[in-house]
């Protein structure tokens, strides 16, 4: 079972981990948070402002966590990760609040944020095949 989980974990990218991180942790923040208020109204500005402060702890954690302890370097990574974790963690709080997800916040933040990182990973690697380099 710890190969697995290495194997798995081994092919993320970058964009990948970061969304993974932000989306675990505006989940699961979010998810307990609604779940503690399940009555109170969520209009959607309050949902954005939230998801938006989650998003920058989230983007802490990542510059901490990949730029520093993983030694990609913080300015390496830091637009690249601030557009991740604002896409992520918007749309986790509005996929949790929507299907009443509180539960699994946590999880569905992590298939989330993987899922937003392969497709940013993805889109950034056509855009730099398409650049033309001119020397």
């Amino acid at each position: 079972m710890n190969t697995l989980a290495a194997r798995l974990f081994a092919t993320l990218t970058v964009c990948m981990a970061a969304g993974g991180i932000v989306g675990t942790i505006a989940g699961a923040v979010y998810g307990l948070v609604r779940d503690e208020f399940a009555n109170a109204p969520r209009p959607a500005g309050k949902l954005l402002l939230g998801a938006l402060i989650l998003a920058g702890v989230g983007w802490a954690v990542v510059l901490f966590v990949v730029g520093v302890l993983f030694r990609y370097g913080v300015f390496a990574i830091a637009l690249p990760s601030l557009v991740t974790a604002l896409l992520t963690a918007i749309a986790t709080v509005f996929l949790v609040d929507l299907r009443g997800l509180s539960t699994v916040g946590a999880l569905v933040g992590l298939l989330v944020g993987l899922l937003i990182g392969a497709l940013l990973c993805e889109l950034c690697e056509w855009v730099s095949r398409r650049t033309v380099s001119i020397r």
